[in-house]
């Protein structure tokens, strides 16, 4: 992607009306994730919606791919707010610095749109004494992290409220743990070593194996 932007508290990926129709027209409909793209038409952000526009008020956005109307296209704009927003497009920078530093207002606007506005909205999941290693490892990441789960929760897709109830249980699968310590933006390693210096058949070396 070559264009951003910050509306709502949230960061998309920002697409011309020729970019994005010259590639899905071909065949490439799995090439954007439409739920984070807009496209930017005359100075307003429009979201992508896949159905009719009914009503007397249809929501702002361009709805395109209409079931039975193939290549009808049509462009609703009745939402000022559309209108306000940060874009940073690296199209054509001038020069090498201006690359920097739209790549790097890019990547604060990604950050931005992840740090939580309110203390209150802090996921902090509660650790209990039952609790199997991972899952006190996991639960204690979260904490530290310092994060409302909610500004995550399209990285999780439909799944999220399923996923984000098994911090409740005592317990979790390796898939699901590696599952959340991704979508977090962190990493992790397994390391196995001797119990002690005394134990039959000791390794010989350390072994680190990376999870995430």
């Amino acid at each position: 992607m070559e264009m951003y932007a910050k509306f709502g508290g949230k960061a998309y990926a920002v697409v011309t009306p020729n970019e994005y129709f010259s590639t899905v027209n071909y065949g490439g409909f799995n090439c954007y994730n439409e739920a984070k793209t807009m496209i930017l038409c005359n100075g307003y952000l429009y979201p992508i919606r896949h159905s009719n526009p009914t009503g007397e008020n249809p929501s702002h956005g361009c709805y395109c791919y209409i079931e039975g109307r193939p290549g009808i296209v049509r462009w609703v704009t009745n939402d000022p707010a559309y209108a306000q927003f940060e874009l940073v497009d690296l199209r054509s920078p001038e020069c090498i610095q201006d690359l920097i530093k739209g790549l790097e207002r890019a990547q604060q606007i990604r950050k931005d749109t992840l740090t939580a506005d309110d203390e209150a909205t802090v996921f902090r999941p509660e650790l209990h004494p039952q609790d199997t290693a991972i899952m006190k490892a996991l639960k204690t990441f979260i904490t530290e992290k310092h994060v409302d789960m909610n500004l995550y929760a399209d990285r999780f897709g439909p799944n999220y409220s399923n996923d984000i109830r098994l911090l409740n249980k005592n317990d979790i699968t390796i898939k699901k743990f590696n599952n959340f310590i991704e979508n977090l933006d962190a990493t992790c390693e397994l390391v196995i070593n001797n119990l002690n210096n005394d134990v039959a058949n000791p390794l010989t070396q350390e072994i680190r194996v990376k999870l995430v």
